[in-house]
């Protein structure tokens, strides 16, 4: 995987009892990694995304500036398995993520 030197990639999961995590990284291949890895520890219902940051460099504080939201997921709440949204960018990418996971699994 190559970092992305132009900006960076966020990702975010939360389920409905306030559970969750979240980070930042120059690799948007692995944000996904991370937030399918996140998603699967939560409850069903969870959700998730990956969206772009920039690091905000004139902030008095070190902050970012969130960009496009990339993909979106949640945990289905029957299956437990980790469902992508249809418009996503990086669909493949975490169907073949989610079809490792479940073959190693």
């Amino acid at each position: 995987m190559q970092p992305d030197l132009d900006g960076f990639y966020s990702w975010y999961a939360r389920d409905d009892l306030g559970a969750g995590s979240c980070g930042v990284t120059s690799e948007k291949e692995r944000a996904t990694e991370l937030l399918v890895g996140a998603l699967k520890t939560l409850s069903p219902g969870a959700s998730g995304l990956v969206r772009t940051v920039r690091l905000e460099r004139r902030a008095r504080h070190p902050s970012y500036r969130h960009g496009e939201v990339l993909l979106r997921t949640q945990r289905d709440q029957t299956t437990t398995h980790v469902v992508i949204s249809p418009d996503d960018c990086f669909r493949r990418r975490v169907a073949r993520l989610l079809t490792d996971a479940e073959g190693a699994g």
